[in-house]
This record gives C-alpha cells, structure tokens and sequence, in this order.
C-alpha cells in the first residue's frame, strides 16, 4: 500500500468501515430482535414479504 495517500483519506476510510460496522451490528441485532418479539406471526410476515 503506497503511502502517498494523505490524512484526511485515511480518517475518512476509517470512518467509513467503523460506520459500516456499526450498521451491520445495528441491524443483525435488530433482525434478532424482531425474530425473537414476532415468532408468532413469523409465518404471515414471510408471505407479506413473498407478496
């Protein structure tokens, strides 16, 4: 990896993949959740889903 790149692109890229994370674990949990809270009706929300 050259190192030409200048500071602010770095911090930015860093940002970016720590944002990125956070997401995915924002979300995965949150899926989680769901399942766990709506396993009655897991089976109408995949047809509306498939609708």
């Amino acid at each position: 990896m050259p190192q030409m790149a200048p500071l602010w692109w770095e911090e930015l890229y860093l940002l970016f993949t720590i944002s990125f994370m956070m997401m995915n674990f924002f979300i995965y949990h949150y899926k989680q959740y769901k399942m766990t809270k709506q396993q009655k009706s897991f089976l109408p929300e995949q047809l509306k889903w498939k609708w």
